[in-house]
């Protein structure tokens, strides 16, 4: 019994081939035979491919739900062998950047070559993704749904680091940079998961990366990412004409945009003219090509207006050329002036120095993930949460209400005298219950009725923990 069968009695091929359901658990249905309730095919259980061909056996997903797709699929494989519609790697890779470009890329469609040079996520998929099309070439892996998740732990073996022109080898690859390349393959399989040109996404069960740094990383690490001060920002700006005397007016109008606002670098550097009206600025960020919104002060407006732009086009960059290759020279540029000032920091921190002032007037998080251009405000939420100082101080009430149900609001607000902790460390036992006893009363008068009997009932509590806690000080 199955859902449909196909037979095949040739010189070639013999084959009795059956399509059936494969039940989950779930499933009312449990007959191999009996095809799932209700009419849509997505919440169906899976179809598979069962029986024998030249007198081997056949048991296969059919890579769909769909009754009336397997029954094609089955047909074809009886008839013209197993070469249904299955996606090669080459050409899966190819359709997952395109979508990439398009959806990252506003305006005409760009060739990958030219989009790797637009955004330093479609660059950072490609590296990934050539790695993945050489590594399968180099085991003859031709299909996607070839790729397992055994197979995806022999590729994350072969990553490597930048290469060492000393030694002539490359260096191995850091944690963080294993990290990033597995988030990118993670994107790429489901993807196609989605796609439904694989009926497993074989990336989900990869192993993250734990990064456990040390105590003197950590601290590194936080440095980097502790906001600026006013006095430091203007300090770079004063060192400005020293450091780059023939160029300080562009110098100081980057400076300006970079501080003023929350762009990454990379953005200002291809900030067009046509993006700034007056005093405000309106584009899609080349990350995520979110649409930001933000406005400049006065002085960035009249920085930006009072340099000659070696382009009719953009303020900081000619368009000619890779913009990888701007943004590096006015990365370097920045750094120049940090090391000038004595200011361990990069480009970024402008980022949190914002989204703290943001935060510190009374901001929220939403707002924050609009003035950063985050598509998801996890990720704002994960770098900057801490940082929520409304978040905080509701966190504070809640717990100052937790602290008042426990009787622990009066000791919260006061603290223990001087006098009674000098005595729990050298006085006696009846001498801490007496100053104790006389401390809550003392505060007690300022309470209510239900306040004293809590109070006492507290120091009827605490005298008998004491008595047996403090034993020693007797």
């Amino acid at each position: 019994m199955s859902l449909y069968v196909v037979e095949r009695d040739s010189p070639s091929v013999k084959c009795r081939l059956r399509v059936i359901r494969r039940h989950g658990e779930l499933c009312p249905e449990t007959s191999e035979a009996t095809d799932c309730p209700g009419k849509n095919a997505s919440k169906k259980c899976p179809l598979w491919l069962k029986g024998s061909r030249n007198g081997e056996l056949v048991r296969k997903s059919l890579g769909t739900r769909s009754l009336e797709v397997a029954i094609q699929r089955a047909n074809q494989e009886a008839h013209a062998g197993p070469e249904w519609d299955r996606i090669t790697i080459s050409e899966a890779i190819q359709r997952f950047l395109r979508d990439k470009i398009e959806t990252l890329i506003p305006g005409p469609p760009l060739n990958v070559d030219a989009a790797i040079a637009h955004s330093d996520t479609i660059r950072k998929y490609n590296d990934i993704l050539k790695q993945l099309r050489e590594f399968a070439e180099a085991k003859q892996i031709v299909y996607l749904e070839a790729i397992t998740t055994d197979r995806l732990n022999e590729f994350r073996e072969t990553w490597k680091g930048a290469y060492d022109h000393d030694s002539k080898t490359f260096k191995p690859k850091s944690l963080t940079g294993k990290q990033k390349y597995q988030e990118s393959l993670k994107i790429f399989f489901r993807f196609a998961h989605d796609m439904e040109w694989i009926t497993k996404n074989p990336a989900a069960k990869l192993t993250s990366y734990r990064i456990r740094r040390t105590d003197a990383e950590n601290a590194i690490a936080e440095k980097k990412r502790t906001p600026l001060k006013p006095q430091e920002i203007q300090k770079i700006l004063g060192l400005i004409p020293a450091v780059f005397p023939k160029t300080a007016g562009k110098l100081r109008a980057f400076f300006l945009v970079l501080a003023s606002t929350s762009l990454r670098i990379g953005d200002i550097v291809s900030l067009p003219k046509s993006k700034v009206d007056g005093d405000t600025i309106m584009l899609s960020t080349g990350k995520t090509n979110q649409p930001v919104f933000l406005k400049l002060p006065p002085m960035a407006v009249e920085a930006l207006n009072s340099f000659p732009s070696v382009s009719s086009k953009y303020y900081f960059w000619t368009g000619h050329g890779k913009l990888d290759t701007a943004k590096a020279d006015w990365s370097e540029k920045m750094l120049k002036l940090y090391r000038a000032a004595g200011i361990e920091q990069r480009s970024h921190a402008f980022r949190d120095t914002l989204t703290t002032a943001v935060l510190g007037a009374g901001g929220n998080l939403e707002t924050v993930a609009a003035l950063l251009g985050h598509r998801d405000i996890k990720v704002t939420q994960k770098h900057y949460e801490h940082w929520d100082t409304e978040r905080q101080s509701l966190l504070e009430e809640a717990l100052e209400r937790a602290w008042e149900k426990n009787g622990l609001s009066q000791a919260k607000r006061q603290g223990l005298p001087k006098d009674i902790v000098a005595l729990v460390e050298s006085g006696t036992k009846d001498e801490i219950l007496s100053a104790l006893e006389t401390w809550i009363n003392s505060g007690s008068t300022t309470s209510s009725q239900a306040s004293t009997q809590g109070a006492t009932s507290n120091r009827r509590h605490s005298r008998s923990k004491t008595s047996t806690g403090m034993s020693n000080l007797a």
